[in-house]
């Protein structure tokens, strides 16, 4: 998945994100001895972004980044973080991350998807949803 840019070029250059079309891959290729259950709902969240849109990015500006922009070339672009569970540890990263997409787009709402917490936050005059991944309806926000 690309880097969101405004020039083609910056934008073909740019490092790629990767993603699996069978998460069982994710595991398997893996180094690790224990699952990265947040590259988990990352990727869950990508495929199905993916079959309602073809239209995907990331942001990723002076160190911040946002997981998935959908429709970057609409009047209001959606901006989506995705973060299995928000805490003490990431809470910083994750919603800096999602505050500066929304700051580059002009937008005032953001979606954080979690594993299971629902809540609003409101940072910096901008409102985050936090939605569990399971009660998403990525039909809905896929197509604004």
């Amino acid at each position: 998945m690309p880097r969101f840019s405004w020039s083609p070029k910056s934008q073909a250059l740019a490092h790629k994100k990767v993603y699996m079309i069978d998460p069982g891959l994710i595991q398997t290729g893996s180094v690790s001895f224990s699952p990265d259950r947040g590259a988990f709902l990352e990727n869950f969240v990508y495929l199905e972004l993916r079959r309602h849109t073809a239209d995907l990015s990331y942001f990723s500006e002076q160190g911040h980044e946002c997981d998935f922009i959908v429709d970057a070339h609409a009047k209001v672009p959606l901006c989506l973080q995705v973060c299995r569970d928000l805490n003490s540890d990431n809470e910083a990263r994750e919603i800096g991350g999602l505050i500066a997409a929304l700051d580059f787009f002009n937008t005032k709402i953001g979606y954080l998807i979690t594993a299971d917490t629902r809540d609003t936050l409101l940072h910096s005059g901008k409102r985050i949803e936090l939605i569990p991944a399971h009660s998403m309806d990525f039909q809905d926000i896929s197509t604004g």
